[in-house]
């Protein structure tokens, strides 16, 4: 990573529309996941979603990548508006990283450009570059279990970038990791799509996780899950986890979040 990490006020390209929810209702029988959401996300932009269990959170992450549709309001991803055409635009990262054992580090990584038809061997060639970019250079030929939770993540994540989706939907992506590996690729994080970037649409239950990596945390309600407050979180530059979580700004956005779910 180089010195200096951008944190949530890096330098973007030109924003534009993103993502945008108006009225979003989605029921499942008799239950009501989630009602009158409204959401946007700049182009380029981050938003993490926190709330209590079961408020919905993750349902937003579906309906917004087209693999459901809202039972009512409209859903945009980049101008698409159809559940295909959401689909096409958007690359989820799930809670586990279900890298496939049998294939090789860089076989999964590839897997994406191999479901556009592109060949293993060109797919090989256009992916090792990235090993070394995003700190896998040695593993491409191991095995998913022999690499660390950590490392698993880098993998999953590189997988979800190569799929050259602008809009890259991130559901708890590092709950499973130990506090320690979770810093830092969470630091890693921030560097990647400092490089490389996205309309980045995140679960989380970590407030601090939702402070230190998005620009705006949305806090929802309990189930009918429904925005009750957005909070910008845009911090000065930073060098590592530690000096971001100790500055005054950073505790003052942390707490008001608190505040808003204790509401």
């Amino acid at each position: 990573m180089p010195a200096q990490a951008t944190g949530a006020a890096g330098v973007l390209p030109d924003p534009g529309s993103g993502v945008e929810l108006r009225g979003v209702r989605r029921q499942y029988g008799l239950v009501v996941a989630v009602k009158e959401v409204n959401l946007s996300v700049a182009r380029f932009g981050r938003v993490a979603i926190v709330g209590p269990s079961g408020c919905g959170k993750s349902t937003i992450l579906s309906v917004v990548s087209g693999l459901e549709d809202a039972d009512e309001g409209s859903i945009t991803v980049l101008g698409a508006r159809s559940s295909r055409e959401r689909l096409a635009k958007c690359a989820w990262m799930p809670q586990r990283d279900l890298l496939l054992p049998w294939r090789t580090v860089i076989g999964n990584v590839c897997l994406p450009l191999e479901n556009r038809g592109v060949s293993k061997k060109e797919a090989r060639t256009q992916v090792e570059p990235l090993f070394t970019r995003f700190g896998l250079q040695g593993f491409e030929d191991k095995r998913p279990i022999q690499l660390s939770g950590g490392m698993r993540q880098r993998a999953s994540f590189l997988r979800t970038l190569v799929a050259d989706k602008e809009v890259m939907l991130l559901d708890e992506p590092f709950g499973a990791l130990d506090s320690m590996t979770r810093g830092d690729i969470q630091m890693w994080l921030l560097e990647a799509l400092h490089t490389e970037p996205r309309t980045v649409v995140m679960v989380t239950h970590d407030v601090e996780e939702a402070v230190l990596l998005a620009d705006e945390v949305v806090v929802m309600s309990p189930r009918p899950g429904r925005v009750i407050a957005r909070i910008p979180s845009r911090l000065p530059a930073f060098t590592s986890r530690r000096q971001a979580v100790a500055m005054p700004e950073f505790i003052r956005i942390r707490e008001t979040v608190h505040t808003a779910l204790e509401t």
